[in-house]
C-alpha cells in the first residue's frame, strides 16, 4: 500500500520485503544450481545491491536452493522443477536498493510464464491494515 495514501505520520519502513510465486519456469532452468547462481548474481547487481555471499544447494533428486546475502539483506531462490515453479523472497533496505528492479529480472530470467507478487513494507507494523503486532512483554491482560 502506497505510503502517501496512509499519511506522513507513520515512520519510514526500515526496508521492502518482495514475495514472487513463479509458475510455468522451464524444469531445466529451475535444476541447474549453476544458471542459478549466475541469475542471482545478476539480480543483485540489476538491483543495485551488493551480494557478500551466496549458497546454493542441489537436492539429490531435483530441485535448489539459493541464498545471497546481500549488505542490504539477502535474496532467496527456492525450486520446484517438477511443478515448473519457484519461490523468491527478495529483502532490502536502503536508500540506494531497487529491489523491484531485481524482482523483475527474476521473472524474466526464471521464464515464469505468470507470477504474483506481494510488496510487505519491514519495520513499519501499523503502516498495513490488519496487521497484527504481538506483546513484547509477554502475557499482560
Amino acid at each position: 500500500m502506497c505510503r502517501a495514501a496512509l499519511g506522513t505520520h507513520l515512520p519510514a519502513p526500515h526496508g521492502v520485503h518482495h514475495i514472487l510465486e513463479l509458475y510455468g519456469c522451464p524444469a531445466h532452468i529451475l535444476n541447474d544450481a549453476s544458471l542459478l547462481s549466475e541469475i542471482m548474481d545478476k539480480a543483485a547487481a540489476t538491483s543495485n545491491s551488493t551480494l557478500l555471499n551466496k549458497l546454493v544447494h542441489s537436492f539429490p533428486t531435483e530441485g535448489v536452493t539459493a541464498m545471497g546475502l546481500l549488505a542490504e539483506s539477502h535474496i532467496a531462490i527456492h525450486t520446484w522443477p517438477e511443478l515448473g515453479y519457484a519461490a523468491v523472497d527478495f529483502f532490502a533496505c536502503g536508500k540506494q536498493a531497487q529491489p523491484d528492479k531485481g524482482c523483475a529480472y527474476l521473472i524474466e530470467a526464471l521464464g515464469a510464464s505468470r507470477f504474483s507478487a506481494r510488496e510487505v513494507q519491514r519495520g513499519a507494523a501499523d503502516s498495513a491494515p490488519g496487521t497484527e503486532t504481538a506483546n513484547a512483554g509477554g502475557g499482560g491482560q
